[in-house]
């Protein structure tokens, strides 16, 4: 019988060992779609494809398609999440900052991935949140000035 220690250390050994099979997944279904196996096979996308080969439905199947498309421009992401250094959700939000601004994620991969490695849950999303304003202030002024545009207040009187 394990300790509580021992317990503890074999559940987040368990998951490094996922994030680490998670990277090779998203590595494999990288290659497949780079080959075009999903056309080769009848299929119109590679999250089709993906659909019918896992059962997952389709936001599920879009999401590890986009990570693995984005990972191929993600060196330092690649490596932390092969290493287990990494979580899959924590992938797609590194991934979702790419998106955001590919030129200033590549120059702060470094820094963002240390970040995404050492912070929790509730302060990273802030941590990327004011990366974002600081990678494309024009950018994050355009976000604010449309959310403040669709604020709306309802009254009801029941």
């Amino acid at each position: 019988m394990l300790s509580d220690v021992g317990l503890v250390e074999e559940f987040l050994g368990v998951r490094r060992r996922v994030a680490c099979l998670e990277a090779r997944s998203a590595a494999l279904l990288g290659r497949i779609e780079q080959r075009g196996i999903p056309a080769v096979e009848g299929f119109g996308s590679a999250t089709g494809w993906l659909m019918a080969r896992t059962g997952d439905p389709a936001p599920v199947c879009r999401s590890r398609v986009g990570v693995a498309r984005a990972l191929r421009h993600m060196p330092l992401t690649l490596r932390a999440f092969s290493a287990g250094n990494l979580s899959e959700p924590r992938v797609r939000v590194l991934t979702a900052a790419r998106e955001f601004s590919p030129d200033a994620f590549a120059r702060d991969e470094e820094l963002l991935v240390a970040q995404a490695r050492r912070l929790s849950a509730r302060v990273f999303p802030l941590a990327l949140a004011h990366w974002r304003r600081l990678a494309d202030a024009d950018g994050a002024l355009a976000d604010a000035e449309r959310a403040f545009e669709r604020r709306r207040l309802h009254l009801s009187s029941t």
